[in-house]
């Protein structure tokens, strides 16, 4: 018997990955066909397909539950990279010494080497919204 390479791919993970590079238009239409045939994945998907472009449509009042949630200096580096109107935003909705601490972390400078930072602060706070706030 030959002793073969076998690769293994998550699918419900792949999936994820690319629904979070879709617009919320076109991944509700996708999530609704796929809730036809099985409600259940449809649903998990959508819990777990949020992206980080989705939280610059929220609102103030989910912005502020995220923000009790998070540390200041994880919302700094999660936001980095994001438009500068939604920076203000959100620094906007905090309290001033929260805001400070945040800002502080925004203007980091971060060496290309280490921008896995700001991808984990990026997760950390999508990981926050689903769990906590269920968007």
């Amino acid at each position: 018997m030959q002793n073969e390479n076998k690769i293994y791919i998550n699918g419900k993970s792949e999936a994820i990955s690319m629904l979070k590079l879709l617009t919320r238009q076109e991944r509700n239409r996708i999530l609704s066909q796929i809730k036809i045939k099985n409600p259940s994945l449809a649903d998990e998907l959508n819990n777990n397909c949020v992206s980080f472009i989705d939280i610059e449509s929220l609102g103030d009042e989910i912005l502020i539950n995220m923000i009790n949630n998070i540390q200041p200096e994880v919302l700094g580096l999660a936001i980095k990279a994001s438009s500068v109107s939604f920076q203000k935003r959100v620094l906007s909705l905090c309290p001033r010494d929260y805001a400070e601490k945040a800002y502080e972390n925004l203007r980091l400078a971060i060496a290309p080497s280490n921008r896995k930072i700001i991808e984990r602060a990026k997760e950390r706070v999508l990981s926050t919204l689903s769990n906590h706030l269920r968007i």
